[in-house]
């Protein structure tokens, strides 16, 4: 199971389900998305903990989706945030703000299993 599914990154971005032709994007965006994050993070992700108690040898840093919204959550508001702003540029002037991604995952960098 993928952090975010096609219907979720659908409804983040305000795409209807028939709405498919921007799938092969998202789909690209979602996995980017979650290679961001392990990296981030430098961790592990497993669907469950029945998963992760399987998995031998055990990673030494672990997340388990089924419990973990927030970070869910979090990959969604950075999936919508690349999906808008596609470009490098802008003619608006930019200026940083609190990023909620940045709130969402923080936690999870000591939090992780291991």
């Amino acid at each position: 199971m993928p952090l975010i599914t096609i219907e979720a990154a659908r409804r983040q971005v305000n795409l209807l389900e028939s709405e498919t032709f921007q799938d092969p994007y998202l789909q690209q965006l979602m996995a980017a998305v979650e290679a961001h994050i392990r990296r981030r993070l430098n961790c592990t992700f497993f669907e469950t903990a029945a998963e992760y108690e399987a998995a031998d040898p055990k990673p030494p840093k672990a997340i388990i989706i089924e419990e973990s919204q927030d970070l869910t959550h979090a990959a969604l508001l950075l999936l919508a945030h690349w999906f808008t702003n596609r470009e490098a540029v802008s003619t608006v002037q930019m200026v940083e703000v609190p990023a909620a991604f940045e709130s969402l995952i923080f936690e999870f960098r000591d939090l992780a299993i291991g």
